[in-house]
Protein backbone atom coordinates (compact mmCIF):
# COMPACT_ATOMS: atom_id res chain seq x y z
CA UNK A 1 0.00 0.00 0.00
CA UNK A 2 2.86 2.37 0.75
CA UNK A 3 4.10 1.99 -2.84
CA UNK A 4 0.64 2.82 -4.21
CA UNK A 5 0.52 5.93 -2.01
CA UNK A 6 3.99 7.04 -3.09
CA UNK A 7 3.15 6.61 -6.78
CA UNK A 8 -0.09 8.60 -6.54
CA UNK A 9 1.48 11.36 -4.47
CA UNK A 10 4.31 11.69 -6.98
CA UNK A 11 2.02 11.60 -10.05
CA UNK A 12 -1.75 11.84 -9.41
CA UNK A 13 -2.49 11.13 -13.09
CA UNK A 14 -1.14 7.57 -12.85
CA UNK A 15 -3.66 4.73 -12.81
CA UNK A 16 -2.67 2.53 -9.88
CA UNK A 17 -4.42 -0.77 -9.18
CA UNK A 18 -3.83 -3.03 -6.16
CA UNK A 19 -4.89 -6.67 -6.45
CA UNK A 20 -5.68 -8.25 -3.05
CA UNK A 21 -6.38 -11.98 -3.02
CA UNK A 22 -8.19 -11.86 0.33
CA UNK A 23 -11.74 -10.60 0.85
CA UNK A 24 -10.53 -8.04 3.39
CA UNK A 25 -7.55 -5.71 3.38
CA UNK A 26 -5.28 -6.17 6.39
CA UNK A 27 -7.50 -8.35 8.53
CA UNK A 28 -6.57 -11.71 7.04
CA UNK A 29 -4.14 -14.42 8.11
CA UNK A 30 -1.29 -12.90 6.08
CA UNK A 31 -1.65 -9.47 7.69
CA UNK A 32 0.57 -10.62 10.55
CA UNK A 33 3.48 -12.05 8.56
CA UNK A 34 6.22 -10.05 10.24
CA UNK A 35 7.55 -8.98 13.63
CA UNK A 36 5.47 -5.78 13.34
CA UNK A 37 8.20 -3.37 14.47
CA UNK A 38 8.15 0.07 12.80
CA UNK A 39 10.47 3.07 12.92
CA UNK A 40 9.86 6.72 12.09
CA UNK A 41 13.52 7.28 11.24
CA UNK A 42 14.94 8.11 7.80
CA UNK A 43 12.84 6.99 4.80
CA UNK A 44 10.12 5.51 7.02
CA UNK A 45 9.26 8.87 8.58
CA UNK A 46 6.40 9.54 6.15
CA UNK A 47 4.45 6.44 7.23
CA UNK A 48 3.03 7.72 10.50
CA UNK A 49 0.89 5.12 12.28
CA UNK A 50 -2.39 6.37 13.72
CA UNK A 51 -3.37 5.60 17.31
CA UNK A 52 -5.34 2.46 16.43
CA UNK A 53 -2.39 1.18 14.38
CA UNK A 54 -0.07 1.16 17.41
CA UNK A 55 0.06 -1.57 20.04
CA UNK A 56 3.21 -0.48 21.86
CA UNK A 57 5.79 2.31 22.01
CA UNK A 58 9.45 1.29 21.85
CA UNK A 59 12.10 3.17 23.81
CA UNK A 60 15.05 0.77 23.70
CA UNK A 61 16.75 -1.84 21.54
CA UNK A 62 19.03 -4.67 22.68
CA UNK A 63 21.31 -6.87 20.57
CA UNK A 64 22.99 -9.86 22.23
CA UNK A 65 25.89 -11.65 20.55
CA UNK A 66 27.28 -14.40 22.75
CA UNK A 67 28.27 -12.76 26.05
CA UNK A 68 28.14 -9.25 24.58
CA UNK A 69 25.07 -7.03 24.79
CA UNK A 70 24.59 -3.74 22.95
CA UNK A 71 21.84 -1.43 24.23
CA UNK A 72 20.61 1.66 22.42
CA UNK A 73 17.94 4.19 23.29
CA UNK A 74 15.19 4.99 20.79
CA UNK A 75 14.03 8.58 20.31
CA UNK A 76 10.54 9.18 21.75
CA UNK A 77 7.67 8.59 19.31
CA UNK A 78 9.92 7.05 16.65
CA UNK A 79 9.66 3.33 17.47
CA UNK A 80 6.54 1.18 17.64
CA UNK A 81 5.20 -2.33 17.56
CA UNK A 82 2.25 -2.08 15.22
CA UNK A 83 -1.19 -3.51 15.06
CA UNK A 84 -0.06 -4.33 11.54
CA UNK A 85 -3.45 -5.42 10.27
CA UNK A 86 -4.93 -2.05 11.21
CA UNK A 87 -1.88 -0.23 9.83
CA UNK A 88 -2.42 -1.90 6.44
CA UNK A 89 -6.05 -0.70 6.57
CA UNK A 90 -4.82 2.81 7.41
CA UNK A 91 -2.55 2.81 4.36
CA UNK A 92 -5.36 1.42 2.21
CA UNK A 93 -7.67 4.26 3.22
CA UNK A 94 -5.01 6.80 2.26
CA UNK A 95 -4.36 5.04 -1.06
CA UNK A 96 -8.08 5.15 -1.87
CA UNK A 97 -8.24 8.86 -1.01
CA UNK A 98 -5.55 9.44 -3.63
CA UNK A 99 -7.47 7.51 -6.27
CA UNK A 100 -5.91 4.05 -6.07
CA UNK A 101 -8.22 1.24 -7.19
CA UNK A 102 -8.14 -1.64 -4.70
CA UNK A 103 -9.60 -4.93 -5.91
CA UNK A 104 -10.25 -7.39 -3.08
CA UNK A 105 -10.90 -11.12 -3.47
CA UNK A 106 -8.87 -10.81 -6.67
CA UNK A 107 -6.19 -13.49 -6.72
CA UNK A 108 -3.71 -13.26 -9.59
CA UNK A 109 -2.61 -16.68 -10.85
CA UNK A 110 -0.33 -15.64 -13.70
CA UNK A 111 1.51 -12.58 -14.90
CA UNK A 112 -0.69 -12.91 -18.00
CA UNK A 113 -3.62 -11.80 -15.81
CA UNK A 114 -2.01 -8.35 -15.48
CA UNK A 115 -2.00 -5.67 -18.16
CA UNK A 116 -0.19 -2.76 -16.53
CA UNK A 117 2.81 -1.03 -18.07
CA UNK A 118 4.65 -1.61 -14.79
CA UNK A 119 4.06 -4.45 -12.35
CA UNK A 120 5.20 -4.28 -8.72
CA UNK A 121 5.11 -7.67 -7.04
CA UNK A 122 4.32 -7.29 -3.34
CA UNK A 123 3.28 -10.90 -2.77
CA UNK A 124 6.26 -11.67 -0.55
CA UNK A 125 8.77 -14.52 -0.64
CA UNK A 126 6.57 -17.15 -2.36
CA UNK A 127 6.29 -14.90 -5.42
CA UNK A 128 4.67 -16.68 -8.37
CA UNK A 129 5.76 -13.85 -10.70
CA UNK A 130 9.38 -14.38 -9.74
CA UNK A 131 9.04 -18.11 -10.38
CA UNK A 132 7.10 -17.62 -13.62
CA UNK A 133 9.79 -15.32 -15.01
CA UNK A 134 12.59 -17.59 -13.83
CA UNK A 135 14.15 -14.96 -11.58
CA UNK A 136 16.42 -16.64 -9.04
CA UNK A 137 18.19 -13.58 -7.70
CA UNK A 138 17.61 -12.28 -4.21
CA UNK A 139 18.15 -13.16 -0.58
CA UNK A 140 17.28 -16.69 0.46
CA UNK A 141 16.27 -17.37 4.02
CA UNK A 142 13.57 -18.76 6.26
CA UNK A 143 11.74 -17.53 9.32
CA UNK A 144 9.17 -18.62 11.88
CA UNK A 145 7.26 -16.61 14.47
CA UNK A 146 4.89 -17.25 17.36
CA UNK A 147 2.72 -14.79 19.28
CA UNK A 148 2.51 -15.61 23.00
CA UNK A 149 0.09 -14.13 25.55
CA UNK A 150 0.85 -13.78 29.28
CA UNK A 151 4.50 -14.28 28.40
CA UNK A 152 7.38 -14.04 30.85
CA UNK A 153 9.48 -12.85 27.88
CA UNK A 154 7.54 -9.56 27.90
CA UNK A 155 9.76 -6.49 28.42
CA UNK A 156 7.38 -3.50 28.02
CA UNK A 157 9.20 -1.20 25.59
CA UNK A 158 12.31 -3.05 24.39
CA UNK A 159 13.03 -4.82 21.10
CA UNK A 160 15.46 -7.70 21.66
CA UNK A 161 17.62 -9.50 19.12
CA UNK A 162 19.85 -12.52 19.81
CA UNK A 163 22.46 -13.73 17.32
CA UNK A 164 22.28 -17.45 16.56
CA UNK A 165 25.24 -19.70 15.86
CA UNK A 166 23.12 -21.17 13.05
CA UNK A 167 23.75 -18.07 10.86
CA UNK A 168 20.68 -16.12 11.87
CA UNK A 169 19.00 -14.43 14.81
CA UNK A 170 16.07 -14.61 17.22
CA UNK A 171 13.81 -11.70 18.14
CA UNK A 172 11.44 -10.84 20.98
CA UNK A 173 9.11 -7.89 20.39
CA UNK A 174 6.66 -6.71 23.08
CA UNK A 175 3.39 -6.53 21.17
CA UNK A 176 0.23 -5.90 23.21
CA UNK A 177 0.76 -4.75 26.83
CA UNK A 178 -2.88 -5.49 27.70
CA UNK A 179 -2.25 -9.18 27.04
CA UNK A 180 1.44 -9.24 28.06
CA UNK A 181 1.89 -10.44 24.50
CA UNK A 182 5.11 -10.91 22.53
CA UNK A 183 6.11 -11.76 18.99
CA UNK A 184 8.99 -14.21 19.26
CA UNK A 185 10.69 -15.59 16.19
CA UNK A 186 13.76 -16.71 14.29
CA UNK A 187 15.31 -15.86 10.93
CA UNK A 188 18.00 -17.94 9.21
CA UNK A 189 20.08 -16.59 6.34
CA UNK A 190 20.55 -18.80 3.25
CA UNK A 191 18.92 -22.12 2.44
CA UNK A 192 19.61 -24.30 5.47
CA UNK A 193 18.35 -27.68 6.64
CA UNK A 194 17.52 -26.56 10.18
CA UNK A 195 13.85 -26.47 11.18
CA UNK A 196 13.04 -22.97 12.42
CA UNK A 197 10.25 -24.15 14.72
CA UNK A 198 12.54 -26.62 16.50
CA UNK A 199 15.25 -23.99 16.96
CA UNK A 200 12.72 -21.51 18.35
CA UNK A 201 11.42 -24.06 20.85
CA UNK A 202 15.00 -24.69 22.00
CA UNK A 203 15.54 -20.94 22.36
CA UNK A 204 12.36 -20.55 24.43
CA UNK A 205 13.43 -23.38 26.71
Amino acid sequence: MSTAIALKENNPSLDVVVHEKHKKIGYNHEGRRCGEAHTMEEEWSKWVPEKNSIFNHITKGEVTIGNHKIVTDVEPETGFVLNRQEFICQLARRAKELGTVIKTNDKINSIKDLDGNYIIDASGCPSFIKKELGLKKGLIGSSYQQTLENSNFFDPHTLKFFASEKNGYFWIFPRNPKKTEVNIGIFLFSNQTYKCKNLLEEFKG
